[in-house]
């Protein structure tokens, strides 16, 4: 019925995207198309081989077990894989090669879709795989991930998402109260359900990362096509750890973690130390970087984001 386009390449299913059958629910084709979609991300993204991982040397002895580490214990996850499981993860790649097959859509329609794949991946390596020093980053799932850090609800999930983004999303209220909003017909009204929802995780992400936008336009960080502003377009910061160019991925990534009003403290502080950063230059606002917030490690933070991204790597698909 659709011919298949030759070659299939990424872009070329991102074209098929676009199109309003894929994105009119109403259209009298949409169940059709959003099925040939689907098997052309199949065809250009095929589910990789399941991979034991074992740890230590290859022998004839069964697969060691790491002790005192016990698999994190949540909610079904809404693929059907139970949440905490080291399972399928592929070996680690470098920033600048995401992992196509497991952030390809899985819910035609859903928001989530719209986000890059290679932006998910790079922003998952910040907030929920970072790796202890020393070690690679971990063959484990990071939907279930917690990070306690900071109080309040914490970080949760795959992006990290804290008490203002999940309220932006409507899955907690303004006292930090579960909502019980639905996603795919799941309600989430718990931490562990949150934590055993992809969909919930990914569709929240897609949300905010909107939001975001929106706000870093009202800033004057980006402009009204979504890159970044003429102030800030082909700008270079000195850092300690080198020369970081801004761009728009990397500006998103720094409000994920820093919040829009965060980044532009960020910025005002280097463009008044002629776009030069290191210690001392972004003094401590409790208001935006908390209470218990070291100014250092906060400043290096977002410039890590900053320098992990390229001017050519893209937020949206379409």
């Amino acid at each position: 019925m659709y011919r298949m386009p030759d070659p299939l390449t990424q872009d070329a299913v991102r074209t098929l995207m676009k199109d309003r059958r894929y994105q009119d629910k109403s259209h009298p084709e949409y169940g059709d198309y959003v099925k040939f979609v689907t098997g052309a991300f199949q065809r250009l993204y095929p589910e990789p081989e399941k991979k034991t991982i074992r740890i230590g040397p290859v022998t004839s002895e069964p697969d060691t077990i790491i002790p005192d580490t016990p698999p994190i214990q949540v909610a079904q996850r809404d693929n059907g894989v139970p949440a905490g499981e080291a399972n399928d993860w592929p070996d680690p790649m470098s920033p600048s090669e995401p992992d196509p097959g497991h952030n390809r859509p899985r819910w035609p329609g859903s928001p989530a879709n719209r986000v890059d794949p290679n932006y998910r991946d790079k922003l998952s390596r910040f907030e929920s795989r970072k790796p202890a020093l020393g070690q690679e980053y971990p063959h484990v799932d990071p939907y279930p991930k917690v990070n306690r850090e900071g109080g309040s609800m914490g970080a949760l999930g795959k992006y990290g998402a804290r008490k203002p983004v999940l309220q932006d999303a409507g899955v907690a209220d303004q006292g930090g109260n579960w909502t019980g909003k639905s996603y795919g017909d799941v309600p989430v009204d718990s931490e562990k359900a949150f934590l055993g929802n992809d969909r919930a995780q990914e569709e929240t992400l897609a949300g905010s990362t909107a939001n975001n936008g929106k706000a870093m336009k009202n800033l004057g960080i980006l402009g009204k096509d979504g890159t970044p502003s003429a102030k800030y377009k082909e700008r270079t910061i000195q850092t300690p750890d080198g020369n970081t160019q801004i761009s728009e991925a990397g500006l998103h990534a720094a409000a994920h973690f820093a919040g829009a009003g965060g980044l532009r403290y960020y910025l005002q502080q280097v463009e008044r130390n002629g776009w030069r950063s290191g210690p001392g230059v972004v003094p401590k606002d409790e208001k935006i970087m908390g209470e218990n917030t070291d100014p250092e490690k906060w400043r290096e933070d977002i410039e890590s984001r900053l320098r992990a991204f390229k001017t050519s790597d893209r937020v949206w698909l379409y």
